[in-house]
């Protein structure tokens, strides 16, 4: 029998957005053990890049940390990245996290990927809230993924959904590893955490972007259409990236 979590037990965390708060928080998690359970909220529907906005994090024997770090990113690259680094890290979905902390000087030494485990584990759609509720018993609100969250404050209800997206991890990952070795795949497991954590280890800013990989030149093949395309993108571009709002914001593709 499952149950509904809508607050993490232990009430909603505060939010360490300046730099003495982050080198608090990095402290907290210094005195953890184990693997660092780690998520983003990032704002790439509204904002220019796909940058993080709050970082979630859990170590055993540590409480739930949210850092917001717009304003205070050097002082994460400062503070947080030494005590993190080259551990072990728990992510869902790691491929759409690890962009925006490899931005920010973050990289794990090693990875476990609860969503790439569900699927060696045979599930079709092991999205967080069905692997959650799968293995765990906790079903998980999670109704504000798409929401803005670059606007601060944030509301209650965002944190306590952020905040719940790391509680339960590290105990996910085990029980998960426990099914991933019944089934003799704990290696195909590992081999795929290492190309994964290996495709972003060099990455340390966003890619250039380019006109001719946007999708509205589908059909598109004379050389004055194309010039127009070009034309209208870049100067697409140009205005969201001065005004950070993200391009399909100015005009759809």
């Amino acid at each position: 029998m499952s149950s509904a979590r809508s607050i993490p037990e232990g009430g909603i965390p505060t939010v360490f957005h300046t730099r003495a708060g982050i080198a608090k928080a990095a402290r907290i998690l210094a005195q953890g053990s184990g693997p660092i359970a780690i998520d983003t909220e990032r704002a790439s529907s509204f904002r220019y890049d796909d940058r993080a906005f709050l970082i979630q994090l859990r170590r055993a024997d540590t409480p739930i940390i949210l850092i917001a770090p717009e304003g205070v990113r050097e002082a994460v690259r400062e503070c947080l990245a030494p005590v993190i680094n080259g551990l072990e890290w728990v992510v869902h979905a790691a491929a759409t996290d690890l962009t925006s902390l490899a931005w920010l000087g973050l990289y794990p030494g090693a990875l476990f990927d609860t969503e790439v485990a569900g699927r060696l584990l045979g599930i079709q759609n092991p999205n967080l809230a069905f692997v959650t509720e799968e293995f765990l018993g906790i079903t998980l609100d999670k109704g504000y993924g798409a929401t803005d969250w670059s606007r601060f404050p944030l509301s209650k209800a965002q944190l306590a959904y952020a905040a719940l997206d790391v509680e339960s991890l590290l105990e996910l990952a085990d029980e998960m590893s426990y099914e991933l070795e019944q089934d003799h795949k704990t290696r195909w497991a590992l081999e795929e955490f290492r190309v994964i954590r290996e495709q972003f280890a060099d990455i340390t800013a966003p890619a250039p972007r380019h006109w001719h990989q946007s999708r509205s030149l589908r059909g598109l093949s004379d050389p004055m259409s194309l010039a127009v395309a070009k034309a209208v993108w870049e100067e697409r571009e140009y205005q969201a990236q001065k005004t950070d709002v993200a391009p399909g914001q100015i005009i759809s593709n």
